[in-house]
C-alpha cells in the first residue's frame, strides 16, 4: 500500500513537472509573440510619424521656389532642402520636371529620341511613339489629358522593353511638366543623340562643357538657341525626401511630385506621393 501511494505521488509530481514545463513554454511563446506585436506596432507608429513629418519639408521648398520666381534672377531648376523637427531630420533633393520629357505634351521628335534610345530597334520605337501620339489625340478629343503612361496599351509597349530600357524611360520621362520642350542638359546623352533635327551645336556644347572647355553660361547660351530646350521651369517639381528619427533610427525615403503655381492660393499641391524605403522594424525596436 505504501509503495502504491508512493507511486501515485510520483506520477502526480511528474505530471506537475510536465505541466510546469508546458506553462513555461507557453509563456515564452506568448512573450515572443507579443514582443513581435509590440515591435510591429512601434514600427507602424514610426512610419506614421515619419510620413506625417516628411511632407512638412515641401512648404519651405515651395516658398523658396516662389521667391526665386518673383526675384527675376536666374531660374531655379534644382536645389536641396533640410529641415529638423524635434528628433526627426528631413533632407530633400528637388528637381524641376522641365528636366524630363513629358509623354503627354513633348514634341514628337523628343519622344522619338527617348524611345529610340530605349527600344531594341527603330521600328519598335516608332510604333511606341505612334501609339503614344494616338493616345494623346484621343485625350485631346475627350478634352482631358490623363497620364498617357497609364493607358494599358502604353504599358504594353513599355513592358516589351528590357529592364534597362524601362529604367532609361523612367529616368528621362514624366507626365507632369506640361511642356513641349525639355532641359537638354538634364536628359541622357543617348536620348539626345537620337532626337531628329537636334542642332549639332547642342551635343558639341554638352561635350565641351563636360570637358571643362566652356562655362555654364556659355553652355546655356548654346542650349537656349535650340528649338527643343526649355528655358523656364515647369510648374511641377520632383522631390526625393529622406526622413530619419534620430531617437529610434527609423528611416524612410519618399518620392513626391508637387506643383507650385504662382496664382494658386495653395502654397503647393501634391500630385503624387510614393514610399521608396520603409523603416527597419528591428532598428525601430531598439
Amino acid at each position: 500500500m505504501v509503495r502504491g501511494r508512493a507511486a501515485t505521488r510520483g506520477v502526480i509530481l511528474v505530471g506537475i513537472l510536465w505541466l510546469m514545463v508546458v506553462c513555461a513554454a507557453l509563456a515564452i511563446a506568448l512573450r515572443i509573440h507579443f514582443s513581435g506585436v509590440a515591435a510591429n506596432a512601434r514600427s507602424a507608429n514610426a512610419a506614421v510619424a515619419l510620413r506625417a513629418s516628411a511632407e512638412s519639408i515641401l512648404a519651405p521648398a515651395a516658398m523658396r521656389i516662389r521667391n526665386n520666381a518673383a526675384s527675376g534672377i536666374d531660374p531655379l531648376f534644382a536645389f536641396t532642402q533640410n529641415v529638423t523637427l524635434g528628433t526627426i531630420t528631413l533632407s530633400g533633393d528637388f528637381a524641376n520636371e522641365a528636366g524630363r520629357i513629358d509623354l503627354n505634351t513633348a514634341r514628337e521628335e523628343l519622344l522619338i529620341g527617348l524611345f529610340r534610345a530605349a527600344m531594341p530597334d527603330q521600328a519598335s520605337a516608332n510604333r511606341a511613339v505612334r501609339a503614344l501620339m494616338d493616345l494623346r489625340a484621343e485625350a485631346d478629343q475627350r478634352e482631358s489629358l490623363p497620364p498617357a503612361i497609364a493607358d494599358p496599351r502604353m504599358l504594353d509597349a513599355l513592358g516589351a522593353m528590357p529592364a534597362a530600357a524601362q529604367a532609361l524611360v523612367e529616368d528621362n520621362a514624366t507626365v507632369a511638366s506640361g511642356l513641349d520642350t525639355v532641359r537638354l542638359d538634364a536628359v541622357d546623352a543617348d536620348v539626345l543623340a537620337d532626337v531628329p533635327g537636334l542642332e549639332p551645336e547642342v551635343l558639341a556644347g554638352l561635350r565641351r562643357h563636360a570637358a571643362g572647355d566652356i562655362s555654364d553660361r556659355q553652355l546655356q547660351a548654346i542650349l537656349n538657341a535650340s528649338q527643343f530646350h526649355a528655358q523656364a521651369p515647369a510648374q511641377s517639381w520632383r522631390a526625393e525626401i529622406e526622413a530619419t528619427d534620430t531617437r529610434t533610427g527609423a528611416r524612410q525615403i519618399y518620392r513626391a511630385i508637387f506643383s507650385v503655381i504662382p496664382e494658386d492660393s495653395a502654397g503647393y499641391r501634391i500630385l503624387d506621393w510614393e514610399t521608396l524605403v520603409r523603416p527597419d522594424a528591428d532598428r525601430a525596436d531598439e
